[in-house]
């Protein structure tokens, strides 16, 4: 009966000490559910990466542009500053104005 209780003990010792260490090695600072966070993490870089890479060949193709071609520097300029040649007129159209709102008979009214 002793050997029975010996082995009962053993087994139970065993038990604690594979749960245990299950447990460390899901969250551990170097566990399971850390490593999970890792690719996670590492996914969102990877797409930052990606966005980034985009944004910098439009930027290099904007260089080379600026670089070589001359109207491409005088669109921005006209854009971006709102300058104008010599022998162009620039005519700038204003909105209509809205509508004043009608009252329940059907007379405008103002606010």
């Amino acid at each position: 009966m002793a050997l029975i209780s010996r082995n009962k003990t053993y087994a139970l010792f065993l038990a604690a000490l594979v749960v245990f260490l299950g447990l460390i090695l899901i969250y551990s600072d170097q566990g399971l559910q850390s490593l999970h966070h890792q690719s996670q993490e590492k996914l969102k870089l990877q797409e930052s990466n990606e966005e980034l890479a985009e944004e910098n060949r439009r930027l290099m193709l904007k260089i080379d542009r600026i670089k070589k071609d001359s109207r491409f520097i005088q669109d921005e300029a006209r854009e971006k500053l709102g300058l104008i040649r010599p022998d162009e007129t620039i005519y700038r159209l204003k909105d209509e104005p809205e509508e004043p709102e009608t009252g329940e008979r059907g007379r405008k009214f103002k606010e």
